[in-house]
């Protein structure tokens, strides 16, 4: 099983795609990466993990079995620090209202999916 969302930010003139899977999630990742024309394939078994190979989209998958609010928080974390930088943008302001943004975007698509949230 494999659940997509596209969160676009017009602000800052990119995406975000939210991929929720089950499964060997190392497959889901390798598929973006293979997509981007990254040569090295990702070896490692991940919770969550955040990827970018531009500025206009931005990656978090996520696997089903870890799908936790620490995890979702964690890589939701990672997004938004890649993207301010890539930007130069320093003011945590910003920074605060886009992971406001995206984590109210990414709990609404878990829910309408109706995913379960594991502890931890």
């Amino acid at each position: 099983m494999k659940v997509t969302t596209a969160i676009k930010l017009d602000t800052y003139a990119c995406v975000v795609q939210v991929i929720i899977c089950d499964g060997d999630i190392r497959k889901e990742i390798n598929k973006v990466c293979k997509k981007h024309k990254h040569k090295e394939p990702y070896t490692d078994y991940v919770a969550g993990l955040t990827l970018s190979f531009s500025m206009n989209k931005y990656y978090i998958f996520y696997h089903t079995d870890y799908l936790s609010h620490n995890t979702i928080a964690h890589e939701l974390y990672h997004v938004v620090r890649n993207l301010t930088q890539d930007r130069d943008i320093k003011e945590e302001e910003s920074q605060a209202w886009v992971i406001g943004y995206l984590t109210e975007e990414v709990y609404n698509f878990i829910k309408k999916k109706k995913l379960e949230l594991k502890n931890g």
